[in-house]
């Protein structure tokens, strides 16, 4: 395990907890109670950390924990990686949010506080068990009602905590967040009238795209590269899909593919499919073709009705080759991801976006060609 990594990443959890311990004027909490005043996350434990369960009320039950790579991950997910700022902004509510007052032991009482609503566990190596509550609804001013293991009783914290037990809260969505400078080389597949592929490709990246291969008179249009590498980088899923799923299976079927090499790390494929419109027989027709097996000589429509079934919802696939360290490579061998139709349609195909004549490619003006 690289510990100085992991020290690095749970050290970034625990600055906002630390720094917070510093800047914050503690108030004077009037109470015999030992917890009344204490935060819900210490500092030190906030640092040793390693993973994270929540549970709801509605059997909804998320892990999150620190990989041996050093990266927070779902590993119920095929180890998809995790949105780092909402983890922080959890620890960071847990931290601020003291223990304002106790509300009460009395079991009829808090039972109408929902405190089953969520159950929290903060785990440290091992799965030591560093903190754990149950947290139920909001208060009327603010704050949330929480019991801790080690109390019987409920009380109400100075901050409301907010918690989500489903992995598409937690997924980071854009799976690349490549930059288009970081790219060296992209292999753009051309729509099915052109076929085939466009290189572009540079050896810096102050350089401009180029592509020594084009015939004479023609030009690469760089600020489309740019461009379409802004969209495939930048592309963020709505959900994470079993490549299964029948819908996604016949997305792979119809996909686009793209090739992108960074100028760090491995070249990777980039896959965009949809299943396309179809056109089907409707419920009526396939009435009728049961008739006509049953009673020849029934009249047949001149033209038999059908039904369209409107394009499927584009999906995403990664590929990476074996012993790629990317983070995205497990999960990816398992899961397409689903992304928006408009952003699937942005992406162009046609190769007059990318290549033009050059100004003597272009020819002479036609000197019939009226003026003005």
């Amino acid at each position: 395990m690289n510990l100085k990594t992991i020290s690095i990443v749970v050290g970034s959890l625990a600055l906002i907890a630390l720094l917070l311990s510093q800047t914050r004027t503690t108030p004077q909490w009037e109470s015999d109670d030992p917890f009344v005043g204490q935060s819900l996350l210490a500092t030190e434990k906030a640092r040793t950390i390693r993973a994270l369960e929540i549970q709801s009320n509605e059997d909804e039950a998320i892990r999150i924990q620190l990989s041996d790579t050093g990266r927070w991950v779902l590993p119920e997910s095929h180890n998809t990686p995790v949105n780092f700022d909402r983890l922080n902004s959890l620890v960071s509510s847990l931290a601020e949010a003291n223990i304002a007052r106790k509300v009460t032991e009395r079991p009829d009482r808090m039972e109408r506080l929902d405190l089953e609503r969520f159950a929290l566990r903060l785990l440290g190596e091992g799965d030591t068990v560093l903190t754990s509550l149950q947290i139920g609804k909001s208060g009327s001013s603010g704050g949330s009602f929480v019991k801790l293991d080690e109390s019987a009783a409920a009380y109400l914290t100075s901050e409301s905590i907010s918690l989500d037990a489903t992995s598409g809260y937690w997924e980071d969505k854009t799976p690349l967040n490549l930059e288009a400078q970081a790219v060296k080389t992209v292999s753009i597949p051309l729509s099915e009238e052109t076929g085939g592929f466009l290189l572009a490709s540079r050896e810096t990246a102050d350089q401009s795209f180029a592509n020594p291969g084009l015939t004479e008179g023609e030009r690469l249009n760089a600020d489309a590269v740019e461009s379409l590498l802004r969209n495939l980088g930048q592309l963020r899923f709505t959900n994470a899909v079993d490549r299964s799923h029948e819908d996604v299976r016949e997305a792979w079927e119809h996909r686009r593919k793209f090739v992108l090499e960074p100028f760090e790390g491995s070249p990777f494929n980039l896959y965009l499919g949809r299943r396309p419109e179809k056109v089907i027989p409707s419920a009526s027709s396939e009435e009728i073709s049961t008739v006509l097996e049953n009673d020849p000589e029934t009249g047949v429509p001149d033209e038999p009705e059908t039904e369209t079934i409107p394009a499927g919802d584009p999906y995403l696939f990664l590929e990476f080759a074996a012993g790629d360290t990317n983070p995205w490579a497990e999960p990816s061998r398992h899961l397409a991801f689903q992304v928006s139709s408009f952003n699937y349609e942005q992406l162009e195909t046609q190769r007059d976006t990318y290549v033009s004549a050059t100004q003597e490619g272009a020819g002479a003006p036609d000197p019939d060609a009226p003026s003005g």
